[in-house]
């Protein structure tokens, strides 16, 4: 059930992040240098605030439909995003489950050879 939930985290929080990123391959392509970072911090304060704020998620949702931008390619962007860190977390559970079981091999083998 964790896994679960946290999985269903780690994708909001890519979607988040591929919007971030299509956003900034839509907005910076004609920026210069000087103004790069201000620009980028600007995209991101309004992907953060498209959470609580409904006027800005429509102002992100219209941009995005205006460069073609649709829901198969964020969620394509998405997979791409979370990809690495779901393939970490499961490995990291593969791991905590091998070692549960070995652990349990090992007190069953010495309740075993323990004398009656």
């Amino acid at each position: 059930m964790r896994h679960l939930r946290w999985c269903q985290k780690a994708l909001e929080t890519s979607r988040k992040l591929a919007k971030q990123s299509i956003l900034e391959k839509i907005g910076l392509a004609g920026i210069d240098g000087d103004n790069l970072l201000p620009a980028r911090r600007h995209i991101r304060q309004n992907v953060a605030a498209c959470r609580s704020d409904p006027s800005t998620a429509m102002e992100i949702e219209s941009r995005l439909l205006a460069n073609q931008v649709d829901t198969s390619t964020i969620d394509l962007e998405t997979i791409v995003q979370s990809r690495d860190l779901c393939l970490l977390f499961d490995t990291l559970l593969g791991s905590a489950l091998n070692r549960r079981i070995l652990l349990l091999r090992e007190i069953e083998n010495r309740r075993c050879r323990k004398p009656s």
